[in-house]
């Protein structure tokens, strides 16, 4: 069984056997009260190009600790507890 698509935009025809991956980029979301919203796509690059880069020393250094055991200590699970109930308790 073979499935067809035809491109809006451009007109050109899909065939899902044409690759592994069939993916096309939508052009509109829902808001929450059900109406159509263009997606700027523009605008989504520029907010991704603005979130900070992986600290891969960080992430590798804490994957060893957690691997090796030295990660988790008593005084983390306080801190970790003492962060949690403030901001269940609205004081953080």
């Amino acid at each position: 069984m073979s499935y067809d698509w035809r491109s809006e935009s451009s007109g050109s025809w899909f065939r899902a056997s044409d690759s592994g991956v069939f993916c096309m980029e939508p052009t509109e979301s829902m808001t929450p009260d059900g109406e159509a919203k263009k997606i700027d796509h523009a605008e989504w690059v520029e907010k991704l190009k603005a979130m900070p880069a992986i600290r891969k020393d960080l992430v590798y250094r804490l994957k060893a600790e957690i691997e090796s055991g030295e990660y988790y200590s008593e005084e983390k699970w306080e801190q970790a507890c003492a962060r949690m109930r403030d901001e269940l308790l609205g004081e953080g």
